[in-house]
């Protein structure tokens, strides 16, 4: 009888561990996915960096522009800088106001030179 409650109770052992791996698996595989989840949503909103990267080039290939650079807005929102060396009024037809619905600041800041 004794021999008996004891195989019982190391079964009931057994069990109640492969329960709580399974529990702990089934946490793991959640968490997981509501990770990649979170991944996803980064991947398709870009970052001001990211866009900057994507546009930085055509940007400074505008007569008059000497930099492009992240910011942060008049509004505290972060936006992308545009640094002229001449003013802002001669180009500005041809400077975004925005991309990738990130603002865009013009900023006239004159000739760079190297001392």
């Amino acid at each position: 009888m004794g021999r008996l409650l004891s195989q019982e109770n190391a079964r009931l052992k057994y069990s109640l561990i492969a329960l709580v791996v399974l529990l702990c698996l089934s946490g793991l595989i959640s968490y997981t996915n509501s990770v990649d989840e979170n991944k996803m949503v980064e991947m398709k909103q870009p970052t001001i960096e990211n866009i900057r990267a994507r546009y930085e080039a055509r940007i400074m290939a505008i007569p008059g522009v000497v930099f492009v650079g992240n910011g942060i807005s008049k509004n505290g929102s972060p936006c992308l800088k545009i640094g002229t060396s001449v003013p802002v009024e001669k180009i500005r037809s041809q400077l975004p106001e925005e991309l990738s619905k990130i603002e865009v600041e013009l900023e006239y800041i004159g000739e760079i030179r190297a001392q």
